[in-house]
């Protein structure tokens, strides 16, 4: 397992998943996540999709190919698919992180201290007032040069790498607190970071 530099030594990875790569690893991953099975990929698209087709207004601004094209694209329940139906990182994780009230935390697998540069967290944009559910984390680690999605169960307090700037720009008042949660673990991966450079 090549978890991002710094991060394969410190005892922190209790498991992996390597779910099937047939173009819905993503999205298979997520329904690991919420199901407990990655092979529910194709309900946790419906899901999604559903749920983004129900509040358009609210997630038209987290989808840069327009809310029906992500809708369309998301919706694809034919088995295997080509990139045209992929999980988009920069979107969906966004989405996803909303719709599930969940911390997405995107790992880059690699051997230097390269590959800890395309890491981050991904929070909720924001969440209903009625929303009570602790925030949860999903830990994934994305093969950039092979396309692919794993998911990992880390030990807890685990380094969490950057928030993505989007976040700070967009959130709503009732989840301006995300970020407060994981200051040390922050603080771990930015000591990491230093000392590997």
């Amino acid at each position: 397992m090549v978890l991002p530099y710094g991060l394969g030594g410190l005892g922190k990875l209790l498991k992996y998943v390597d779910v099937i790569g047939d173009g819905n690893c993503g999205f298979r991953v997520v329904a690991d996540y919420v199901y407990g099975d990655h092979n529910m990929s194709g309900l946790t698209r419906r899901n999604i999709a559903n749920k983004l087709a129900c509040n358009r207004d609210l997630y038209k601004r987290l989808s840069t190919d327009g809310i029906d094209q992500t809708i369309a694209r998301i919706r694809w329940e034919r088995g295997s698919c080509t990139s045209g139906h992929w999980i988009q990182v920069a979107n969906d994780l966004f989405l996803i992180a909303t719709l599930l009230n969940t911390a997405i935390i995107l790992l880059q697998g690699g051997t230097s201290s390269k590959s800890r540069r395309g890491s981050y967290t991904v929070f909720p944009l924001h969440a209903s007032e009625l929303d009570t559910r602790r925030l949860i984390e999903m830990v994934t680690l994305n093969l950039g040069s092979y396309s692919h999605f794993i998911r990992l169960n880390l030990a807890s307090n685990f380094p969490v790498p950057p928030i993505v700037t989007m976040w700070f720009r967009d959130m709503d008042h009732n989840v301006a607190s995300c970020d407060r949660l994981y200051d040390n673990r922050r603080e771990q991966w930015d000591r990491l970071s230093a000392a590997s450079v």
